[in-house]
């Protein structure tokens, strides 16, 4: 096991020497270096959580700014994070030096006219100094690390984990993200202690019961919900932790949207204007609205599942409930179900037995 190891992390090493090679050849020696990372700000969400809706609501709102999206899968040449299939997926780490490749993809995007990256959209019409935002949605176990790497404004986008999973399993196969990998990085020591110190028992004894499910899509489709559930947790506390770190969900901007502008407001900076806000605003129901109607949203909050059955979401908001990562006052009743003795889902047999 120590040689498997250790051969494991040579060549990871190697291939990251290679990486940056081809990195400095394209984009210079010093590319991605500079500290200067003041036009920066990072959106991160998952796939499945509305983070490419935000972003485009803050384009809206920033008519200056530039964009980048998920740069991390679209740098030239391709960044890869690890011996493994799943090329962007990674353990979890508290800190990366300065010369880490993702720290360098995401530094040079704040020079990006330097390097003569295209953004994703940018109609500047003005020479003044506009924000560079970044929305991404990889290596969320690098988190952290970037965040303490850059010390920029980062907003992260929380869903609900059911949401979420449903929205994921109703992409094209080739589309969905599934944290395979990161499946069994998030129920490692380093992680758990950190960000679930007094809570991480029940989530590993469920974890043990998701291993021994046969059914394979209501396995992947379990390990989704924890894997996001454990991601949103380490959300929070991260915005817990780090000053210039917010949360904000997709509920939320609907049912306390003024709450929502202020943590927008700061995440900007002193290019948040009266204008951003009524762009916002335009897209969000009516402040004035009562907070029983503010709730009554089903186009945008209580849409029908996209791929899970009453029985999958029964089996999912349950495992939810046993790992104690059942939060109704961030996501609200989404829904009724209860999972039942006669469920046809695994899950529901195996956790009696």
């Amino acid at each position: 096991m120590a040689n498997k190891n250790t051969l494991s992390g040579i060549a990871s090493q190697t291939h990251e020497w290679l990486w940056r090679k081809k990195f400095e050849h394209t984009f210079g020696s010093y590319a991605g270096l500079s500290e200067d990372d003041a036009l920066l700000r990072l959106i991160f969400g998952l796939q499945g959580s509305h983070v490419d809706w935000l972003t485009e609501l803050l384009l809206k709102s920033l008519p200056d700014a530039a964009c980048f999206i998920d740069p991390l899968a679209n740098i030239k040449p391709p960044l890869q994070l690890g011996r493994h299939s799943e090329r962007l997926a990674s353990d979890y780490h508290k800190d990366i030096p300065q010369h880490h490749p993702a720290v360098r993809v995401l530094r040079l995007l704040g020079n990006s006219q330097q390097a003569k990256l295209e953004p994703y959209r940018s109609k500047r019409t003005s020479t003044e100094a506009n924000p560079v935002l970044i929305k991404e949605q990889q290596a969320p176990l690098l988190l952290e690390a970037i965040i303490r790497q850059l010390q920029i404004p980062s907003l992260l986008m929380l869903r609900d984990p059911v949401r979420t999973a449903d929205r994921v399993f109703s992409l094209p196969v080739a589309q969905q993200y599934l944290f395979k990998y990161e499946f069994n990085s998030l129920l490692q020591p380093a992680f758990l202690l950190h960000f679930l110190p007094l809570g991480y028992k029940p989530v590993l004894h469920t974890a043990h019961i998701l291993k021994h499910i046969k059914n394979e899509r209501e396995k992947l489709s379990l390990q989704q919900v924890l894997s996001t559930a454990l991601i949103n947790a380490m959300f929070r506390m991260l915005a817990a932790k780090y000053p210039r770190v917010s949360t904000i969900s997709h509920e939320s901007l609907f049912r306390q949207p003024q709450d929502s502008l202020k943590i927008l407001s700061q995440f900007i900076g002193d290019k948040w204007t009266a204008n951003s806000e009524m762009t916002v605003m335009s897209e969000l129901p009516d402040p004035d609205l009562s907070a029983t109607q503010t709730q009554e949203l089903p186009w945008r909050l209580l849409r029908p599942y996209d791929s899970f059955s009453q029985d999958e979401v029964a089996c999912c908001r349950q495992l939810l409930i046993d790992c104690g990562l059942s939060d109704h006052q961030i996501y609200g009743n989404l829904d009724k179900e209860m999972i039942t003795k006669d469920s046809a889902c695994e899950y529901a047999k195996k956790r009696i037995e």
